[in-house]
């Protein structure tokens, strides 16, 4: 099936710090290139300028040539908002006290791709996590904001799924399952995901009742693992295995029924389990 989403332009994430960092280029550069071969600063200098790096073996075929994926690092003047991020910490299920984590940072450092949204997905995002974790045995942070995810982690949590399956990974910063109660006086509940659209995949969703939520959010992930393995291959009308055994719940593309608007693969559990209309 022939995806018709676009990945993110650029791929990133805000690391929320206490104190106030500081990067030594010659010496980021060096943690890098343990995790990326082919990299280089973009400005020629070792040791001095602004941290863009570029990955000389990773080329982006563009209509007038072709330009190498490019990671930049930067120390912003932007300190964390917490009532800006409100909403992203509510959703931040796995760090408790994301709030007090936040309102306690006043300094952010952005890492982030360029030129690199042409790439396969898979391999755009290893390289950002080559990147990231770079980045991050050189400039320690209190929590990662996962921009893509909109969910705040612990730079220990991260670290610690870098060391299990992709699964583990996918779930320790760049996949978030979001939850929201309906005010319908019905018992309605809301999930889906944030991650998936920024590699030009659909997220998911799933409008229900009388369900485990916590079923309902290990399936969202197992199927958000299964499509970042395998792309947009569930075509709408298509059934995957539900929470009870023999259960068959049908999906379809559709708009989001939440912010942000996007197309997402809803999944229909059917029956009286089925919230809204469809």
């Amino acid at each position: 099936m022939t995806s018709y989403f676009e990945p993110d332009r650029t791929y990133g994430v805000e690391l929320l710090c206490k104190t106030q960092p500081s990067i030594v280029k010659a010496r980021l550069l060096a943690q890098l290139r343990l995790l990326c071969s082919d990299i280089e600063p973009l400005d020629g200098n070792e040791r001095e300028g602004t941290l863009a790096f570029v990955h000389t073996r990773q080329l982006v075929s563009y209509r007038d040539g072709e330009a190498p994926a490019q990671a930049f690092v930067a120390i912003t003047d932007r300190v964390p908002d917490a009532v800006a991020l409100e909403p992203v910490i509510q959703q931040s299920w796995r760090l408790p006290g994301a709030a007090d984590v936040v309102a306690s940072c006043t300094y952010t450092v952005l890492v982030t791709d360029l030129m690199a949204s042409g790439l396969a997905y898979q391999t755009r995002f290893d390289l950002f996590q080559r990147i990231l974790r770079g980045v991050l045995t050189t400039v320690p942070c209190d929590a990662i904001h996962w921009v893509p995810a909109e969910q705040i982690v612990a730079q220990e949590d991260y670290l610690t799924s870098q060391a299990g399956s992709l699964a583990d990974l996918l779930g320790g910063g760049p996949i978030n399952v979001r939850f929201f109660n309906i005010a319908s006086g019905d018992g309605e509940m809301l999930m889906d995901t944030r991650g998936l659209a920024a590699f030009g995949l659909p997220d998911l969703q799933c409008h229900f009742r009388l369900l485990d939520p916590q079923q309902v959010a290990r399936l969202l992930y197992n199927t958000a693992f299964y499509l970042y393995q395998n792309g947009d291959v569930i075509a709408d009308g298509h059934t995957i295995s539900g929470i009870d055994p023999g259960s068959k719940w049908i999906c379809q593309h559709e708009d989001s029924l939440v912010s942000p608007d996007r197309v997402v693969l809803d999944l229909d559990p059917g029956g009286s389990f089925a919230a809204g209309s469809r």
